[in-house]
């Protein structure tokens, strides 16, 4: 369309009969917000000021009318509620439910780090129990491969963030090709909501993630991976090697069948989950009640 002249209202009259004809279509309008785009846009028309936008808009419609329906999952029968939330207790619930994690111990202080890490085995990474994002705090520190070096981030972390326990384990040294981010939050109308998407710190800044009704399957979870839009670069970007997609679905998968069976637990997170050309591991979890 063109720029509306004073005194002419063909246009808009097009624009108007074009909405009420109910047509799947959208609308490149090279003016926008003049009579003739508020006039598509009234009707339930999308319009855009580009061609390749309309296009894409088109083929995003056609592509989620074609997709195929998948079923509602069914619910699992409700587990025994879970009293605690900690971190630890969030480990504890996961990995009964297969979700893959390092060695973990608890510990009050410094020779409590001393005797877990010797009993896991250096190197060892040390979290500053009780905050929610601890990396955000500094309250993780990874790559420990000494005895002294422990001592020290002990101490580091006493001095700064004053925690009432510490967690020592296992770093996860075989080669990280992604971090994702995974969980489920149960929603008042649609029951237990699964969530994956590109994890790590940058959860929030990626803003790549993809929904479902949980639980899943793994063949499930793994689809859904292919959906983000930084899935390319899970899959051989440039050289880059490909990660194990099977074990990270069936980690994905094996957390919403948790969750999905806890309705007391409003939240349930993995992230990060790494993913190596081999393996999946889960390496922080959390949970939040009701």
């Amino acid at each position: 369309m063109t720029h509306e002249e004073p005194g002419r209202t063909d246009e808009t009259e097009a624009a108007t009969a074009i909405a009420a004809a109910r047509l799947p279509l959208s609308a490149a309008v090279q003016w926008p917000a003049e009579p003739p785009w508020q006039a598509l846009r009234d009707g339930g028309v999308p319009a855009f000021r580009r061609v390749g936008s309309a296009c894409r808009a088109l083929a995003a419609a056609a592509a989620f009318e074609l997709a195929p329906v998948r079923p509602t999952p069914a619910r699992p029968e409700p587990a025994a509620p879970v009293a605690a939330s900690d971190y630890f207790a969030a480990r504890e619930l996961l990995a009964a439910g297969g979700v893959p994690f390092p060695p973990a111990e608890r510990v009050p202080d410094a020779a409590g780090a001393l005797t877990a890490a010797h009993r896991i085995g250096f190197p060892v990474a040390l979290k500053a129990l009780g905050a929610e994002h601890k990396s955000d705090a500094g309250g993780v520190v990874l790559g420990i491969a000494t005895a002294a070096e422990l001592v020290t981030a002990v101490a580091g972390l006493q001095a700064r963030l004053g925690p009432t326990a510490f967690s020592v384990e296992r770093m996860v040294t075989g080669p990280v090709v992604a971090e994702l981010v995974c969980g489920v939050t149960w929603d008042a109308r649609f029951g237990p909501v699964a969530m994956v998407g590109g994890g790590g710190t940058a959860v929030e800044l990626l803003d790549d993630v993809v929904l479902a009704l949980a639980p899943l399957e793994p063949d499930e979870a793994e689809a859904m991976l292919r959906r983000l839009r930084t899935f390319p670069l899970l899959d051989g970007f440039r050289g880059r090697p490909r990660p194990a997609l099977a074990e990270a679905a069936a980690a994905i998968a094996a957390v919403t069948r948790v969750a999905a069976a806890h309705p007391e637990l409003a939240e349930v997170e993995i992230n990060p989950l790494l993913v190596g050309p081999d393996f999946a591991v889960a390496v922080d979890a959390r949970t939040i009640p009701v």
